[in-house]
């Protein structure tokens, strides 16, 4: 399954169940949408932190969106939330891993037609916009 989800608020309601859902059948879920940065920063934090980091950013947002320096602003956040500055140096230096979540934002578009953000394509299928974990599972059956 591909998530496109950087809706910030639009996301927050349903994405503590999805994601809980998502580890708990062990999908695999790559994310499509965003700043490069904050998904470089939940990719830094490790398979077992992505989630939580991306949580994080989401319930954050105002803080560090509307920021004359954003990418600053959401450092902080993370730096408060347990990341080592060390860490979002390093991720924000990886021109590979910016490459790479670049390139799959831009997939999302070319072959799924995303244009929006919470997006969900699963098994082909593109689900858009914050939908309730029943509506989401109903396309596994």
């Amino acid at each position: 399954m591909r998530m496109c989800a950087h809706g910030g608020r639009s996301a927050l309601p349903s994405m503590p169940g999805i994601t809980m859902w998502i580890l708990a059948i062990g999908l695999a879920a790559t994310s499509c949408g965003g700043s490069s940065n904050s998904i470089s920063a939940a990719r830094c934090a490790g398979d077992s932190r992505y989630f939580a980091v991306l949580d994080v950013i989401y319930r954050s947002q105002a803080t560090w969106a509307g920021a004359s320096d954003a990418w600053a602003a959401m450092q902080k956040v993370l730096r408060d939330a347990g990341m080592a500055q060390s860490l979002l140096d390093a991720c924000a230096a990886n021109a590979a891993l910016e490459q790479g979540v670049m390139a799959i934002r831009q997939e999302g578009i070319d072959a799924y037609g995303v244009t929006a953000t919470p997006t969900f394509i699963v098994n082909g299928n593109r689900v858009v916009g914050n939908v309730p974990l029943a509506a989401l599972t109903s396309y596994f059956k």
